[in-house]
């Protein structure tokens, strides 16, 4: 069986028309005779150019076949004989996909093992790092179909925490691609870690957050932190008693353990009584607007905002309204200034909605928090074996993937055809200058 990578070369065999055109279309050259006289010839008019049968069917043959050669060969055969479908079937294209995330690398001593192990066997080796799995097991999918024919293997070298790789993902990868998992070796059980930085009390006390993660849960405490800044930087109140309601907000935040605020980040708070800046104005930065969506999404404030009732606040364009009281009106109106974020509420500081407020806008600012890479628990080693699967056979189809083929044999065809072209038109050319030479 023979299959053709480039079919769409044999367009060319339009070319053949060529040779065809130039034997029937072709100058001929009268040969000189000497004569006499040709006073009693009659004049007549002769076209240099006519159609007339070749003359010569051997040339015209040759020259027939050279294009067909090259055509041919530049559509690429590939001769599909059992040895090459053995020696397809002999070796496997791998693609290792090492996770990145949580320190693992090129490096690491699991991943150079396999790669080692691969190169030994003589596979077709490509090495995909990425922090994400499912993305890496995209990109060697991608790889594997268009590798040159062989059977098709993927191996990941990875911690394999809960979540980087489920079922469906798994299910997804064509059934004749193998798949083989090498989880990384660790003692480790559980892991101690510092939490966010915590708000400081009024008075000058500050804790700090611990959390220990280990297989039967997360645990978190506070402890008393000597080191930790105190004050609150970057969470002002608006207003003439601004301190003092300052400090009756803080102090309950601080004892929930409510995160700090970042000086670089700014947050203003205007409460009921208080005339909102006259300045201020609806262009947020990209962090001002990611604790807006957080605000909107927290569960507790929207619940809050319907049992409030808030007072009656002046309209203004430059206020965007975040919350609604339960008639409706405007609760919550957020607006920048000065690259600080403003929180107007129309309620009194000293209300629980204030508090609970602040505290949703603080814990928005630092959006979700996750540490995938400190996780100690891992998908269990019988898992991993029931989704590792050797490599199929070939595919039918793999041939087209061929990065060689047989075309070679075609073009030294086209060459010796050259040649012989080369020797059938010598004679004609002899016979040529000989008629010369005689006239």
């Amino acid at each position: 069986m023979i299959g053709w990578l480039q079919p769409s070369a044999f367009w060319g065999l339009g070319l053949l028309a060529l040779p065809v055109a130039i034997h029937l279309l072709r100058t001929r050259h009268a040969r000189r005779v000497p004569f006499p006289t040709v006073r009693f010839v009659q004049p007549s008019s002769t076209a240099s150019v006519r159609i007339r049968p070749p003359s010569d069917l051997r040339l015209l043959a040759v020259r027939l076949l050279i294009v067909a050669a090259a055509v041919a060969a530049a559509a690429q055969p590939l001769w599909l004989s059992p040895s090459r479908l053995a020696a397809w079937h002999a070796r496997v294209a791998r693609a290792v996909v090492i996770e990145t995330n949580g320190g693992v690398g090129a490096a690491g001593p699991e991943a150079r093992r396999v790669l080692a192990e691969a190169e030994a066997a003589g596979a077709l080796v490509h090495r995909i790092e990425q922090a994400d799995l499912r993305e890496g097991l995209r990109r060697a999918r991608a790889w594997l179909d268009s590798a040159p024919p062989a059977r098709r293997e993927i191996v990941v070298v990875s911690a394999f925490r809960p979540g980087t790789l489920t079922p469906p993902t798994v299910a997804g990868i064509e059934p004749d691609i193998g798949l083989r998992f090498v989880p990384l070796d660790s003692d480790r059980r559980s892991a101690d870690l510092d939490g966010i930085p915590l708000l400081a009390a009024p008075d000058g006390r500050a804790r700090a957050q611990r959390i220990r993660i280990a297989a039967d849960g997360t645990h978190v405490r506070l402890e008393e932190n000597a080191a930790a800044k105190t004050g609150s930087e970057g969470l002002r109140v608006h207003g003439e008693r601004s301190q003092a309601d300052a400090r009756r907000l803080v102090a309950p935040l601080a004892a929930a353990g409510t995160p700090a605020p970042d000086p670089a980040q700014p947050i203003a708070l205007v409460f009921d009584g208080t005339p909102a800046p006259a300045a201020a104005n609806p262009s947020f930065d990209r962090w001002m607007i990611a604790t807006l969506a957080g605000i909107e999404r927290d569960r507790e404030l929207a619940a809050l905002a319907r049992e409030t009732e808030a007072a009656t606040l002046e309209h203004s364009e430059a206020w965007t309204v975040l919350l609604a009281d339960r008639s409706g009106r405007a609760l919550v109106r957020a607006a920048a200034l000065d690259g600080e974020l403003l929180l107007a509420a129309a309620v009194p500081a000293s209300s629980y909605f204030a508090a609970a407020l602040a505290r949703a806008a603080l814990v928005s600012r630092y959006g979700p928090i996750e540490r995938p890479e400190q996780e100690v628990l891992t998908i269990p080693r019988e898992r991993l074996a029931s989704w590792s699967r050797q490599p199929g056979p070939v595919d039918a189809q793999a041939w087209r993937r061929s990065d060689r083929s047989d075309a070679r044999w075609l073009w030294a065809a086209a060459l010796a055809l050259l040649v012989a072209e080369a020797w059938l038109r010598a004679p004609a050319r002899t016979r040529t200058e000989e008629s010369h030479a005689a006239a």
